[in-house]
């Protein structure tokens, strides 16, 4: 059965913040690409050891039960993602997973500060 969007955005509190924040509909009038983006969240203080790690887990967790590109691709938009990978020719579940990566990178080099 199919998650409501209310339901998913429950079920993935810091990934809503973080996607309805930093990837709103209107993401793209204020960066080139998704990659300023990131940047920018980087370089806030919202990105504690704390937060990169829940976002990091939630990724994790997103992907393994949603599995294939498709059903993520509705889970992000669900969590208010307007960023849309395959639009980009990237595969959803790639880029979550190398959002996952970064998100943990960060967090380790706010750890060893």
């Amino acid at each position: 059965m199919a998650l409501t969007h209310r339901c998913i955005r429950l079920k993935f509190p810091e990934l809503t913040s973080f996607f309805s924040t930093y990837f709103h509909q209107d993401w793209k009038t204020g960066a080139d690409n998704a990659a300023d983006i990131l940047a920018r969240f980087f370089a806030e203080s919202y990105a504690t050891y704390a937060n990169l790690q829940r976002c990091a887990t939630e990724i994790r967790q997103l992907i393994d039960e949603y599995g294939d590109d498709a059903r993520i691709e509705a889970a992000l938009a669900a969590l208010g993602c307007h960023d849309h990978p395959s639009a980009d020719g990237r595969p959803a579940r790639a880029w979550l997973a190398d959002l996952h990566d970064r998100m943990l990178r960060a967090a380790e080099a706010i750890q060893h500060r």
